[in-house]
């Protein structure tokens, strides 16, 4: 059986969330949720709500939930407010025993991105670790 791959990330880097897709599914992963970019429109909240709640079921379901946090608006390794809460949210399961993760982090972040300490804590504690494709 495949494992499960979460993506988060910047739904505006589609080249960068198309080429996190080849990578891993080539090496065998199921992705199951991944950024999308939201375009306004009729319903957008609708969108915007199932968007969140099928994002978040995914990473219940997922064995590796991977933080595509590349390089975006002159920030090295941008976070984004999505990107902290779906990490947190992923890291938290993962310290109350809910899952059975693996969380990657594709790189340092800048210290100017405001998660950078928790990150690095994250890192240090081994709770994620930076991924080596």
């Amino acid at each position: 059986m495949k494992q499960k791959v979460v993506i988060s990330g910047s739904g505006n880097l589609q080249n960068k969330v198309a080429y996190w897709k080849d990578h891993f599914e080539t090496k065998g992963y199921e992705i199951i949720a991944f950024p999308k970019p939201l375009e306004s429109s009729n319903g957008h909240d609708q969108k915007l709500k199932g968007l969140y709640v099928n994002f978040y079921d995914a990473i219940d379901e997922c064995d590796v939930f991977f933080l595509m946090n590349e390089d975006k608006n002159d920030t090295a390794g941008y976070i984004g407010a999505n990107g902290t809460a779906e990490l947190i949210y992923a890291t938290v399961k993962k310290l109350r025993g809910l899952k059975d993760i693996k969380i990657y982090i594709a790189k340092v972040p800048d210290p100017e991105v405001p998660i950078f300490k928790e990150v690095e804590s994250f890192l240090r504690l081994g709770w994620a670790e930076l991924y080596i494709p």
